[in-house]
């Protein structure tokens, strides 16, 4: 027999089973319906003439960052950048609070984080006090980037730090073998724990990666998602839970363009089930960019180059989050002068005073939020302080669906002057507190009702 008419009968044969292989990998994900219309509106006070994207919102739905083109800074320069034929300035990250039930007005992050070589894929902490981005400014290879952290320090921000490891390991890796650096979205969990990115060809198919910090505090090299196909994958958010993941994707079908689909992260980088959020979220254009509240009711997203809100309490359970999430938040005041403080709290396993997380209050406004695993529902919070008595305040939380929210204000007293109290660096739990847990019930998730009293 010919041996071309081989080679063509195998190449046939290996397209073929290639084709039933990522047909049957790669089905049509269900498309989910809605019991009531959801009005979807576009944020123009947010919005400008220019190219907003990336938007990233924190927990409890106050903060929100986000990437624009719309310049006008000290650094800004003149328009150099093209985004569908229209001129604009390199990305800025830009952040608004919200109060109420309104946005503020928009303000541009300072110099330290923001440069004339443009800033993208913000990514801020529960607390607003720490933001996540991506730069390619300088030597990014030798600091540690292209992602870095910036935390807020009253009202000024710090200088840059590179993520480092893995994260740095695998651009650096791409930029050695002659890829393209390109990406398109990034996504920090809310513990800052598990970072994800769409990386690929600027104008071609990306696929999502994943990397995770180790107890060291490392970040492990970025490995290709299972949930990527051969398509195009952008835009990836990780909800509060740090496992429900929305994505863009132009790979599973749908309404045309980019759709945007909801799934979970396993520990071990595989994915559960797929679902398409459906209308009005996916349209013949390219949808993506979603973001919502660890509550599932406030959905943010990006529609042709503009932020639209969608009111999504009475959306179909499936496109909210799966699990469950718990954050603490309150202000540290001195209970004598009533003024904010800036201090270390400690968190801790309430039988086993094993450390789980610490946080600082801003100094300025005295704020702290964190978010608590569910397995660590019992808790106890410690300050120590120099020139204040010891803080020590235990709680045992009743877990209810969406987001848990307890409102836990600290108000640290001075000591008298001759007391002299010096503050360690690990606080040990006294035995007596272990039995003086406060007992938190969760009346309405999706407020402010947790008491701490």
């Amino acid at each position: 027999m010919d041996k071309n008419i081989i080679r063509r009968g195998i190449g046939f044969v290996s397209l073929l089973l290639i084709f039933q292989i990522t047909h049957a990998q790669f089905r049509t994900p269900k498309i989910l319906k809605h019991p009531k219309r959801i009005l979807v509106k576009s944020l123009y006070h947010l919005n400008s003439p220019y190219r907003e994207t990336n938007i990233c919102i924190s927990p409890d739905g106050k903060y929100m960052f986000f990437m624009t083109g719309r310049g006008g800074q000290p650094w800004s320069g003149k328009p150099s950048r093209r985004w569908k034929g229209r001129l604009e300035y390199s990305g800025d990250i830009w952040y608004a609070q919200k109060v109420g039930k309104k946005w503020g007005t928009p303000r541009a992050l300072p110099a330290t984080v923001n440069t004339d070589n443009g800033e993208d894929e913000p990514n801020v902490s529960p607390d607003g006090q720490k933001v996540y981005f991506q730069s390619w400014y300088g030597n990014w290879e030798q600091k540690g980037g292209p992602y870095y952290s910036a935390s807020l320090y009253g009202s000024h921000w710090s200088r840059p730090r590179g993520l480092g490891g893995g994260i740095n390991a695998f651009f650096q890796n791409r930029q050695d073998m002659g890829e393209e650096l390109a990406t398109d979205g990034a996504s920090m969990s809310a513990d800052g724990k598990t970072f994800i990115v769409a990386v690929g060809p600027y104008d071609g198919n990306m696929s999502l990666y994943i990397s995770r910090k180790d107890r060291f505090g490392r970040w492990s090299f970025l490995k290709r998602l299972s949930v990527s196909t051969m398509g195009n994958e952008r835009s990836p958010a990780l909800s509060a839970d740090g496992k429900t993941l929305y994505f863009a994707s132009s790979g599973y079908g749908g309404y045309g363009g980019l759709d945007i689909f909801k799934t979970t992260i396993n520990s071990d980088g595989s994915h559960g089930k797929i679902v398409n959020l459906g209308a009005p979220f996916n349209t013949v254009y390219d949808d993506y960019g979603l973001a919502l509240t660890a509550q599932g009711d406030e959905a943010y997203f990006i529609r042709e180059g503009d932020i639209y809100f969608a009111d999504t309490k009475d959306a179909n359970p499936e496109m909210k989050p799966n699990t469950s999430t718990l954050m603490v938040t309150g202000v540290v005041t001195n209970q004598k002068t009533k003024k904010p403080m800036g201090t270390i709290i400690t968190f801790m396993h309430a039988q086993t005073g094993q450390v789980i997380t610490r946080v600082t209050s801003n100094s300025i406004t005295g704020q702290y939020a964190t978010m608590i695993p569910l397995k660590d529902k019992n808790f106890i919070q410690a300050v120590r302080k120099n020139g204040f008595n010891n803080y020590n305040k235990g709680f045992s939380i009743q877990i209810k669906s969406g987001l848990n929210k307890v409102i836990a204000n600290i108000k640290l007293t001075p000591v008298e002057k001759e007391e002299v109290i010096i503050a360690k660096k690990d606080p040990v739990i006294p035995p007596k507190i272990i039995k003086k847990i406060t007992k938190v019930v969760i009346k309405e998730c999706a407020a402010e009702t947790g008491r701490d009293n």
